[in-house]
């Protein structure tokens, strides 16, 4: 039969939302839903969303999010058939986010985006999370649709792919599981999400984005500074620089695909458990660096030969080229400097 979540999801009639909305109500009128902890809900509605708002027992909610889109068309002569760009509706985007934000009981939300772009510049449903004050856990998928990108493409725009939820995350004081997964479940691509600072949650202690890369050099600046104060601010506007921290000091778990510069893992002085799951891109001097973490217990390695990032820079210990010939060899070479070097030093527990 395989996950009921995969099924297609069918648009309901008009009739369906306010029906389940108002047995719903007349429920939690009566108290006859005191244990009732959990909804899953793939044909999400402004109805259903508000007479979930009167059931105080519910703290998990997880939202199949594919809400009315409408179309507009990029008529091209490099185009046949033409190019579509899938944006969410305003108007009932704005009704669920109103709704959303009344759940004020919420400590657990899953949000699973189909055919929308999480960008936040084009997806109003965001401003839901502003009135969910005791939100505590957040799962959300995080990446552009293809026609998104085709249509990043077509500008001629950088294609690269963001996790940038900072600006959007109100829930920040509170959040302490922040876990974010592609759209298509397909976790190590060659377009992997880049990760943006999310330093401003400092309640945070678990973040999971095994698709995520931190790329690049941590500041020299913030490299000098890394064993002290770790603080949100700074002495420059690191919004947008993609020299400045990107994870805030309170994490005890981090899975992430991959990172540059173990600079950035240096600052998490209560980390106990790292996954990386492409250590292949990975160098071993990088790698050893993590010996100087000493709240690190737990580090779990992964290693696999196909869809390597394309960096601007080569791997450290492989020479001066940008591109690899053979990407096997390239990922055998590594592997096997990491179980020579680094495997022995580090408190390796998966592999």
């Amino acid at each position: 039969m395989g996950d009921w979540r995969e099924k297609q999801v069918i648009a309901p009639c008009a009739c369906a939302p306010i029906l389940i909305a108002s047995h719903l109500k007349a429920a939690a009128a009566r108290n006859i839903l005191p244990n009732l902890h959990t909804v899953v809900d793939n044909m999400p509605s402004p109805a259903v969303l508000s007479a979930l708002a009167k059931v105080s027992s519910l703290t998990k909610l997880e939202l199949y999010c594919s809400v009315a889109v409408k179309h507009w068309y990029l008529i091209d002569d490099n185009f046949s058939p033409a190019e579509h760009r899938v944006m969410v509706d305003p108007a009932s985007a704005s009704k669920l986010a109103c709704e959303l934000s009344g759940l004020r009981q919420l400590r657990a939300l899953h949000l699973r985006w189909a055919d929308i772009s999480t960008r936040n510049d084009v997806n109003p449903l965001w401003r839901g999370l502003s009135g969910l004050s005791q939100l505590t856990s957040l799962t959300t998928t995080y990446t552009l649709p293809e026609d998104d990108m085709g249509y990043l493409c077509y500008l001629g725009q950088d294609k690269s792919i963001e996790i940038d939820l900072q600006g959007q995350l109100t829930c920040k004081h509170t959040l302490a599981k922040l876990t974010v997964l592609p759209t298509d479940g397909y976790l190590f691509g060659s377009d992997r999400p880049l990760l943006r600072p999310l330093t401003s949650l400092q309640a945070l202690t678990d973040l999971v984005a095994p698709a995520a890369v931190i790329e690049g050099d941590l500041h020299p600046y913030d490299e000098a500074n890394s064993r002290g104060t770790c603080s949100a601010d700074s002495h420059y506007d690191k919004a947008r620089d993609k020299g400045g921290p990107v994870l805030p000091c309170s994490l005890r778990k981090l899975e992430l695909s991959s990172v540059d510069d173990m600079g950035h893992l240096l600052r998490l002085t209560s980390l106990t458990l790292l996954a990386l799951h492409v250590a292949a891109e990975v160098s071993a001097q990088q790698l050893l660096r993590l010996t100087a973490l000493g709240s690190l217990a737990h580090l779990r390695l992964g290693y696999f030969a196909s869809n390597w990032r394309m960096r601007r820079t080569a791997h450290p210990l492989l020479g001066d080229s940008t591109a690899y010939d053979d990407e096997e060899d390239t990922a055998v070479t590594v592997l096997k400097q990491h179980a020579a070097q680094a495997w022995a030093v580090l408190p390796l527990r998966h592999l």
